[in-house]
């Protein structure tokens, strides 16, 4: 499971449960793309906006905030936090942060779960291609 963050202001919020992610290495011409499930863990005063898929589950959702609240704490300087901060909606090149705290920015703080089911690489330099699944097969 890879661990993104987001701001629940954003429209990704409402377009998806899943995702790919890519990287490209131009040294070695290898593609890498991971297909995997996403988990909102949301404010609990926000819905979450995408039924999640009920494969990936974790015990409680308190444990899910819990992890959220932990993340926060932990891996993110305050500076970072301040990202979550400004007033407006998303999208606003202009926001005023003058009047926002980090407790607001948590609020909107958005931990995402991915689930990688599927990944896959590519390798430009030999011209090989090889695709892996949850399941363990190639």
């Amino acid at each position: 499971t890879l661990i993104i963050t987001t701001d629940v202001r954003s429209r990704k919020l409402h377009e998806s449960n899943k995702a790919e992610i890519c990287w490209y290495f131009p040294l070695t011409m290898e593609q890498y793309r991971l297909s995997a499930s996403l988990v909102y863990v949301t404010d609990p005063k926000y819905n979450n906006p995408i039924d999640n898929p009920s494969s990936y589950k974790v015990s409680a959702e308190s444990d899910l905030q819990k992890e959220r609240k932990e993340f926060w704490d932990k891996n993110l300087s305050d500076s970072t936090k301040e990202i979550w901060t400004p007033n407006g909606r998303p999208g606003e090149e202009s926001l005023d942060t003058s009047i926002a705290s980090i407790d607001e920015g948590f609020e909107r703080f958005v931990l995402v779960l991915a689930k990688v089911y599927e990944a896959d690489l590519v390798n430009l330099q030999k011209w090989t291609r090889y695709v892996w699944d949850e399941k363990g097969n190639e």
